[in-house]
């Protein structure tokens, strides 16, 4: 994806010596991330839709952290379930361990951080954003707010969800959707 300039993006990459989770990675990037919300994206997606509106919508409902969502497709491994209120807000995110499980609603490994998060992120070795650190936002009464992206993105929990290369659609579920 070289520095991102041709979808008028700015890309960075930075290599993690140990495994530091989803959240913790972010500890030595806040520095060069500045005080703009940023975009976390997972190594999972195949994205078909506009980061821009994403973290337009993440400003638009204040919030610290915004989880874009799939709809509940089948699934052929892992699936948590986001658990919203009325309001889109995210009230809980159910991580099963063990037996494949349908959703109705899931992550789809983008996210988009507002900065003051960072100060949610300590010093351990490993934190990962949807079992910690999104923990920490909500016991200090923080905004996580959920939107349906459009288009397609497809999640790669499987080998054999990447080879059969099911896209998610997302038709409306209840959840506030992009702008």
């Amino acid at each position: 994806f070289p520095d991102g300039r041709s979808w008028g993006l700015t890309l960075r990459y930075a290599t993690e010596r140990a495994p530091l989770g989803t959240a913790g990675c972010l500890r030595d990037l806040q520095n060069l991330l500045g005080g703009e919300p940023f975009v976390v994206v997972t190594g999972l997606p195949f994205l078909d839709f506009p980061l821009a509106k994403l973290v337009a919508t993440h400003r638009q409902r204040e919030a610290s952290i915004t989880v874009a969502l799939t709809n509940g497709q089948p699934t052929h491994g892992f699936a948590e379930e986001v658990v919203l209120g009325d309001d889109g807000f995210v009230e809980q995110i159910i991580v099963p361990y063990g037996a494949a499980r349908e959703a109705r609603q899931r992550t789809l490994g983008v996210y988009v951080v507002s900065p003051h998060v960072f100060q949610f992120i300590g010093r351990e070795s490993y934190l990962d954003l949807k079992e910690q650190l999104i923990p920490r936002i909500w016991r200090a009464g923080l905004p996580v707010v959920a939107t349906r992206v459009p288009g397609v993105g497809v999640r790669l929990d499987t080998l054999a969800s990447g080879l059969l290369g099911e896209p998610l659609v997302h038709p409306d579920v209840g959840v506030p959707p992009l702008a």
